[in-house]
């Protein structure tokens, strides 16, 4: 069941930053079932329809499949569902050690996430006040959360940080897309032990999450100001 979860999750992150080369890949069977995944994720942004919500899910059909649902609602007030299935190959627990970590990149700063329910209720107000959040860490054990408007700043100092490594006295500050990073704050469902952020200045900040038996990575590239 946890697997089930880890996958489920990992779905869902994949999908908050469509990458078609990601999706080739390692997501489905077959350009084709890569060309059906894009126009789903498409259906989001045209159309008279908004989505009201997306639901992901791993089913069996006949077959493995990614099942995309998505509840739209129209400018009338009319709603529907529209539903894509995607075959995908799942792999084997016995093939998992031939697919290699993401590579490793020379970090600036690499701290340990604690304080994550006040992290993530720092983020859930900025992400409602700016569109995107900066992080900046540094070696003495301390975390800034901002964000930015045309007329207001607002800035949040977490003390007190584990610093797991961290390059000589250089401090690192990365700008990132506030929903995404919340998205991945949201994460209990996995119940992390641990959670570690590495920082690469102005380039992104590299998530881990250790649970009992799996860690799920995730890459938050900055946007440029």
């Amino acid at each position: 069941m946890q697997m089930r979860v880890a996958m489920l999750f990992l779905i869902q992150m994949i999908v908050a930053r469509v990458d078609k080369n990601l999706i080739r890949t390692n997501m489905s069977v077959s350009m084709n079932s890569n060309d059906m995944f894009s126009s789903s994720l498409s259906s989001l942004k045209t159309g008279n329809s908004s989505p009201r919500s997306v639901k992901i899910k791993l089913t069996n059909k006949v077959s493995p499949c990614l099942t995309v649902d998505i509840d739209l609602v129209s400018d009338i007030g009319m709603s529907r569902t529209c539903v894509h299935d995607i075959p995908v190959k799942v792999l084997p627990r016995l093939l998992w050690s031939e697919y290699n970590d993401p590579p490793s990149h020379n970090y600036n700063i690499i701290i340990e996430l604690k304080n994550l329910k006040k992290v993530r209720s720092v983020v859930e107000r900025l992400k409602k006040l700016c569109s995107y959040v900066e992080l900046k860490p540094s070696n003495d054990g301390l975390l800034s959360v901002s964000g930015s408007t045309q007329t207001v700043t607002v800035n949040t100092i977490f003390k007190n940080v584990l610093l797991i490594e961290a390059a000589g006295d250089a401090e690192s500050n990365v700008r990132v897309d506030a929903k995404k990073l919340y998205s991945l704050l949201c994460c209990e469902v996995l119940n992390p032990k641990k959670i570690s952020c590495s920082f690469l200045e102005s380039k992104l900040v590299h998530f881990i999450l250790y649970c009992d038996l799996f860690m799920v990575h995730f890459y938050l590239t900055t946007i440029e100001e």
